[in-house]
């Protein structure tokens, strides 16, 4: 009885193997191939035609894709090139507008210059224009904008000019207050403002008051902004007293300026 027993264990084991990888081979998903060609070894090579087909297909139309991306790429990047290129001409079209505003109902000679160049020294010290002697320009003219007082034209050649910032320490003008109608002298610093000094030490100056050009010499015309008063404060000797002036033109961001000819 054990010997049959045996015997019937031994016969069970490749049967049991044999349903093992039976259920194996056609419940994984690994294996397809496998059992397609196992089910029906007719329909294994129209499969594997019609698989092959289906990769091809699709690894064309991967690389479509990709040449589609490179093109749609290139295109926004052209698009936002024009966008950029748009959005910048019609500021300048803005800064324009208004500097012809402003010279039409001007009560001074001016003429319009566009900046070339800034001072390799001291960005905050000077500027080149691309307007000269042939162009009516002459050393000792204001230069200003819609906004106020830029500085002076400092050298001149045939067709361009160097302007000397109000900032710079060179530069001196004689300014007042137009509130209250104290005068003194505005230099620049090079620290991006500017200073008037040889005021009254009990001078009524607040902060935000605005200073005009007090237009003592020819060339420098009265009534030009120059700035706002940012602080007051009395000079060491205790006789005069002096102001920190913030200019009203934000000279870093010019693009355009106006020449006072007259």
């Amino acid at each position: 009885m054990a010997l049959f027993n045996r015997i019937r264990r031994r016969k069970a084991l490749p049967v049991a193997i044999f349903a093992i990888f039976f259920i194996f081979v056609f419940t994984s998903p690994y294996l397809s191939f496998l059992k397609l060609s196992l089910a029906n070894p007719f329909k294994f090579p129209i499969y594997f035609v019609n698989f092959l087909s289906y990769e091809i297909k699709a690894l064309i139309s991967y690389r479509l894709n990709i040449t589609e991306n490179i093109r749609l790429k290139r295109e926004n990047d052209a698009f936002q090139q024009k966008l950029v290129k748009f959005k910048e001409l019609s500021r300048e079209n803005d800064r324009l507008s208004e500097l012809l505003s402003f010279k039409r109902n001007s009560a001074f000679s001016l003429i319009a210059a566009r900046v070339i160049a800034r001072g390799l020294a001291n960005w905050e010290s000077s500027l080149v224009i691309d307007k000269g002697l042939g162009d009516g320009i002459r050393e000792g003219q204001l230069v200003i904008t819609n906004l106020g007082l830029v500085g002076r034209i400092c050298d001149v050649s045939k067709s361009v000019s160097r302007v000397m910032l109000l900032t710079d320490p060179n530069f001196n003008i004689a300014g007042i207050l137009e509130r209250s109608r104290e005068s003194g002298v505005v230099s620049g610093t090079l620290l991006g403002k500017c200073i008037m000094r040889y005021l009254e030490v009990d001078s009524k100056i607040s902060r935000g008051d605005t200073v005009l050009t007090l237009g003592l010499v020819e060339n420098y015309p009265k009534g030009i902004i120059i700035g706002e008063v940012a602080s007051f404060s009395a000079e060491e000797n205790g006789v005069s007293a002096s102001a920190i002036i913030k200019p009203k033109v934000r000279l870093s961001d010019l693009e355009e300026v106006l020449i006072v000819i007259k």
